[in-house]
């Protein structure tokens, strides 16, 4: 000690240890990453998705709200038509109703749509219950056993106005209504006579029960399934053109002795030429004879000509 004070050229030097100061950046990707990676994917899908959806409506071929001369509601889409680039035009689809509604009574009659309140016993219920006439209101063939999955009169029996009824009385109220949704928004998809503003509101019916409670800027999106009810692609379409195809081949139907619509090889020539001329006649709108092309009696028959001078013949007798 000393020797140390009365040498001043040597000095005690004490070690000090200096700490690095991180930048603010880096202090935050430290903090975020300790975040797991389905709370980050979230929080930036909120993040970008008011600019995202901005650019998506931008691009949309109609307006963002629009509003129907008769209903007192302003619609808001969350879809639009696919938009060729190469071809400078959209695509656009038409909605596979036969199989929606089939689909939707295997999924009703089978597992039911729980998420939504929609049960299958429901269904079971009334089929093991008369009317008061004391028949039959739906066969349990239909609903347990669920034969012929496809066939659409089977499908229209399930979601019937009887059936409705059955199901109000039973206290099964939700799936009375979704029962008429569905049997009003089929009504409107296929059958004829009927006005165009009842058409759009049974269609917005559904829509809206649909989308009650989704909310579609929140994040993780429903996914898979809504309400549990499954998606199959981005839109549950067909073409334009294969509707008109199956109708085509389903005259075939007709003109089978067995009713299958299967005929033998040397059969189909004349069968593919009998329904060309059968089909050409059902669109001619300047036909002069009466033609049944649809069940439902709604458009008014047209009159046939009595006085024969004023009708064309030229085309239907041989010379």
């Amino acid at each position: 000690m000393f020797n140390l004070v009365n040498q001043p050229e040597v000095l005690m030097t004490r070690s000090r240890s200096m700490k690095n100061c991180f930048a603010l950046k880096t202090l935050c990707l430290m903090s975020i990453s300790k975040f797991p990676k389905d709370v980050l994917n979230i929080v930036y899908a909120e993040h970008i998705y008011p600019t995202e959806e901005l650019k998506w409506r931008n691009n949309m071929p109609f307006a963002q709200s629009t509003h129907i001369e008769g209903l007192n509601t302003n619609i808001q889409w969350y879809s639009k038509p696919e938009y060729v680039s190469n071809r400078f035009m959209h695509l656009f689809s038409l909605l596979d109703c036969h199989h929606l509604l089939t689909n939707a009574r295997i999924k009703c009659c089978s597992t039911g749509i729980v998420e939504a309140g929609i049960h299958s016993n429901a269904w079971s219920k009334v089929a093991r219950q008369t009317s008061k006439d004391g028949k039959e209101i739906i066969s349990s063939a239909l609903v347990d056993d669920l034969i012929d999955k496809q066939r659409n009169v089977y499908a229209q029996k399930t979601f019937s106005n009887e059936v409705e009824t059955a199901m109000t009385e039973n206290g099964d109220l939700e799936e009375a209504i979704f029962c008429k949704l569905i049997r009003e928004w089929y009504q409107a998809e296929d059958e004829p006579g009927i006005a165009a503003l009842e058409r759009c509101e049974r269609r917005l019916n559904l829509r809206n029960w649909l989308m009650d409670k989704i909310d579609i800027g929140k994040f993780p999106p429903p996914g898979r399934h809504v309400k549990g009810i499954p998606i199959s692609g981005a839109y549950n379409v067909r073409a334009l053109g294969s509707l008109e195809s199956e109708n085509f081949f389903g005259q075939f139907q007709d003109l089978d002795p067995k009713g299958s619509g299967v005929l033998r090889p040397d059969d189909v020539s004349t069968a593919i030429s009998t329904a060309c001329e059968l089909t050409q006649a059902r669109f001619d709108p300047n036909r002069v004879f009466y033609m049944n092309t649809s069940r439902a009696k709604v458009y008014p028959v047209k009159e046939l000509e009595t006085n024969s001078e004023h009708l064309d013949t030229r085309n239907y007798v041989s010379k």
